[in-house]
């Protein structure tokens, strides 16, 4: 990992992370946030939603992707590209059907403990597209 540089003075195209499920993943969003932190300096307003739907992918990634099986690993990617920060997050698991997700604000899934995570990620960031059957998510953000 990095030691809290921007991508500008990185030099890097794109600034990369692998971990395996069983670490301790508030550990490395921080890493990845304190990576971030003086590069979206001027962006607060953005850098709120980008450790949200960052921690969600990651924690999704973990939880129902790898299913805390330590012997797969979560892999985070960031990068920007003109006025764009993108962000992927894929993991080891089976994939989802993204397409299939309920719709947490209906009233018989309000009350329901999981099945957020995808509405947030959603609503917070300016794009989220899944691929590889639903283990690979990027996420956009308008800068």
């Amino acid at each position: 990992m990095s030691n809290s540089l921007t991508l500008n003075e990185l030099n890097l195209d794109k600034l990369s992370y692998i971990f395996n499920s069983e670490s301790d993943y508030y550990f490395h969003l921080n890493q990845i946030l304190t990576d971030l932190h003086p590069f979206l300096s001027n962006y607060d307003s953005v850098m709120g939603n980008v450790e949200l739907v960052l921690g969600e992918a990651i924690n999704n990634g973990l939880t129902h992707g790898n299913k805390g099986d330590v012997s797969k690993q979560i892999k985070v990617e960031v990068w920007k590209e003109n006025t764009i920060l993108f962000l992927t997050v894929e993991d080891e698991g089976a994939g989802f059907n993204y397409n299939d997700v309920p719709d947490p604000t209906l009233p018989e899934n309000r009350e329901k403990l999981t099945g957020r995570g995808v509405f947030l990620m959603k609503s917070l960031a300016d794009l989220v597209v899944f691929e590889s059957n639903g283990s690979k998510v990027e996420i956009h953000f308008k800068l």
